[in-house]
């Protein structure tokens, strides 16, 4: 569908990868570095970088394994890796009607283990044509398929400002309340309403137009874990046996699922903890964030 629209994608396998000798003979006409990714995945799970051939080898059934452990699936896809670029995803909003609209972008670059730790929103440091010509994109993806309601048009940018299609997640994002709060649109109300039929332009939504959306200052979050530095960084669990929550003018906190006395369990997300800062600049943004993490202390 990217191709028929004159979207730039990245290269990636023709044949699906049934076992290891069709992935190297795909990664053979891809060209190292690749990156093997889970067809069903998210959040990191069964993604490798791949060097050479033998890294493959080593890590295919791996990541299968890894792929069908965490989503009930094990098929597995190369693309050409790309080094160094920026996380940019487009927030769309769509109707039933037809109307689709924009929400500007998030930047996602800064990330561990491929998992995204820190967002923000208006991206900084891109160029404005290239901005636009990611608007266009997504909102051109998302018309093709007559999508309909809230979806992430996510991209990669490399330093030469070249553009690469990576997907559309049909569905809400963890980091979708830094466009929340610098568009003033509630996403999760916005999403209801179009489930219940209503037109971006009814004053339930009060999307009339593209013009109509503006940017209000920057917003910065940040992911708070549960995470055991001692063991590599990964997930740990328990019960949570003090909690103090940040707060102060331009802080949001997203924390439904961390309290005193809280079980922490292993089979889900360590993510426990979402907080936001809005301000006029980047940098504002980013200092108010800071004197959160100060106030924020939780004990497991």
């Amino acid at each position: 569908m990217a191709v028929e629209n004159n979207i730039p994608i990245i290269q990636s396998n023709e044949k699906p990868l049934t076992d290891i000798n069709v992935a190297l003979s795909e990664a053979t006409k891809i060209g190292y570095p690749i990156m093997l990714k889970a067809a069903s995945g998210g959040g990191g799970r069964g993604m490798r970088v791949i060097r050479k051939e033998d890294e493959l080898k080593g890590a295919f059934n791996e990541s299968k394994r890894e792929a069908l452990n965490a989503f009930g699936d094990d098929t597995v896809f190369l693309e050409k890796f790309v080094e160094n670029p920026k996380h940019i995803e487009i927030q769309i909003v769509a109707d039933s009607y037809g109307n689709t609209v924009h929400l500007f972008e998030r930047d996602c670059s800064v990330q561990r283990r491929y998992q995204k730790v820190i967002e923000f929103a208006p991206s900084y440091g891109l160029k404005d044509e290239t901005k636009q010509a990611l608007y266009n994109y997504a909102t051109k993806i998302c018309k093709a398929v007559n999508y309909n309601n809230i979806g992430t048009v996510e991209f990669l940018v490399d330093d030469d400002d070249s553009i690469y299609f990576i997907e559309v997640n049909p569905r809400v994002q963890v980091e979708h309340t830094v466009t929340e709060v610098i568009t003033n649109i509630d996403l999760i109300k916005t999403q209801i309403f179009i489930a219940g039929g209503y037109k971006l332009a009814d004053e339930q939504i009060k999307i009339p137009n593209q013009e109509s959306i503006q940017i209000n200052g920057y917003a910065l979050q940040c992911r708070i874990t549960t995470e055991d530095p001692q063991n590599d960084f990964k997930p740990d669990y328990g019960t949570v046996s003090a909690y103090r929550s940040a707060s102060g003018f331009g802080i949001r906190l997203d924390a439904g699922s961390i309290y005193q006395g809280a079980t922490i369990s292993p089979f889900f997300d360590s993510m426990l903890v979402k907080v936001t800062a809005n301000s006029r600049t980047l940098d504002g943004a980013s200092r108010k964030i800071r004197r959160a993490w100060q106030s924020l202390e939780f004990v497991v």
